[in-house]
């Protein structure tokens, strides 16, 4: 009897560690998700970000355009221009060409002035007429070469005005493709952390249906159901409880809970199969604090219990009581070389520099390695995003032919929980 008291108060401290350990895992995985829906917050504001810049594109697009219709037309204007000039260049040497003979004719018809005097008034008539025009059309070539000038003058303005307009939109278009990169890195981090989140959340729900099925295995009823689990403790066969052992240390591991004993462990399955024989008058603790139960169930038990109970019991029951230390996780050791860490591939160089690729995302990061006593430290990324996860420090667990990396006491590792393989 003295023994299942022990076992009574035993099992709901160990389930108290279990719920605590819950809840501080619950805290992390909260933190994890605040972290998440910040970077997702990021991500819209990029997003606005770059619609913003596509719109300024669209409309330097737009100016581009016009600038260009507008050096259109001044062009046409000044091959027009340059038309007319022509012509009036031709027809001045047109001109010309009639002057020069008109001038000899003069020259070489002094001896008949009196006959041609009516001819020369009529030729010096056209000649000035002639010279009029010539005039005429000279003011309008300077008129038209001014213009020619000032049209030249505008060109190459608007040359100017379009090869920076040309370069702010390039320059627009790569801050556009860089925006968009990195809203792609920063969905791939959304991703992945939401990958972690979800692992993580799994195994809290896990935690919790162990806590639960514990939790119901637990008698919180007064002196009947203990005394009935002490009945028929006395009356169990050996066999069911070393069967019930392995299963119970399993679920303890996976629980990230510290091993106990084989003795410990084969006393509580026994307990369990007690508690099933009695389950009409067992029922699973809820509101009540764990030391409080653990509290009350002692002195039931105390009261429960016959008077002459056998000495030698008692080292026992003490012995039962007393937790023993569990063994630490081993360390693990990482050396310089190629490693896969879930869809990353990490390379880690002797000088202390890593390299570290996502070959789902095609994206890549460069910076600082270090592992000393157990501990990955990563620092100084350059390159890909996801920048604000750096400096990462992860613990190197050790489990069976596996290394792992772990969530250290200080620091950050959204990594934790994957295995590193080496390459």
């Amino acid at each position: 009897m003295p023994k299942s008291m022990g076992m009574a108060v035993a099992v709901p401290a160990t389930l108290a560690v279990i719920a605590v350990g819950g809840a501080g895992f619950g805290a992390y995985m909260y933190n994890e998700r605040n972290l998440a829906l910040e970077e997702l917050a990021r991500q819209s504001a990029l997003s606005g970000s770059i619609a913003a810049l596509e719109t300024e594109v669209a409309g330097l697009t737009s100016q581009v355009k016009a600038a260009e219709s507008q050096l259109a037309e001044r062009r046409s204007h000044l091959e027009a221009a340059q038309a007319e000039l022509a012509t009036v260049e031709a027809e001045h040497e047109r001109l010309s060409s009639e002057l020069a003979p008109m001038r000899e004719e003069i020259a070489s018809f002094d001896s008949r002035r009196a006959e041609a005097e009516q001819g020369t008034t009529k030729a010096i008539e056209d000649f000035k007429a002639a010279d009029a025009r010539l005039k005429e059309l000279t003011g309008r070539e300077d008129t038209l070469r001014a213009t020619v000038s000032k049209l030249a003058g505008e060109v190459q303005d608007l040359d100017r005005r379009m090869e920076g307009l040309r370069s702010e939109s390039g320059a627009l278009v790569a801050a556009a493709q860089s925006a968009a990169r990195q809203r792609t890195d920063l969905q791939g981090m959304v991703e992945t952390l939401a990958q972690l989140l979800a692992s993580r959340s799994e195994e809290l729900v896990q935690l919790e249906r162990r806590i639960g099925e514990q939790d119901l295995k637990v008698p919180t009823e007064g002196p009947a159901p203990l005394a009935a689990a002490a009945g028929a403790g006395a009356q169990a066969a050996p066999e069911p409880a070393s069967e019930e052992a392995p299963p119970a240390s399993d679920e303890a591991e996976e629980a990230g809970e510290p091993d106990v004993p084989t003795e410990e462990v084969d006393e509580p399955a026994a307990q369990a199969e007690e508690v099933d024989a009695s389950e009409d008058a067992a029922a699973a603790p809820t509101d009540a604090a764990p030391e409080e139960a653990a509290a009350d169930e002692a002195a039931e038990a105390e009261d429960a219990a016959p008077a002459e109970a056998p000495a030698e019991d008692e080292p026992a029951a003490e012995t039962a009581e007393a937790p023993q230390p569990a063994p630490a996780a081993e360390v693990g050791e990482l050396r310089a070389g190629t490693y896969g860490i879930g869809p990353l591939f990490a390379t880690f160089v002797p000088d202390g520099t890593f390299t570290m690729r996502n070959v789902e995302l095609d994206t890549s990061v460069t910076g600082q390695w270090e592992a000393v006593n157990g501990l990955l430290t990563l620092s100084d990324p350059e390159g890909g995003s996801g920048s604000s996860s750096f400096p990462m420090v992860c613990r190197l667990v050790k489990e069976a032919q596996a290394l792992k990396l772990a969530v250290a006491d200080q620091g950050n590792c959204p990594l934790a929980g994957m295995d590193i393989t080496r390459r």
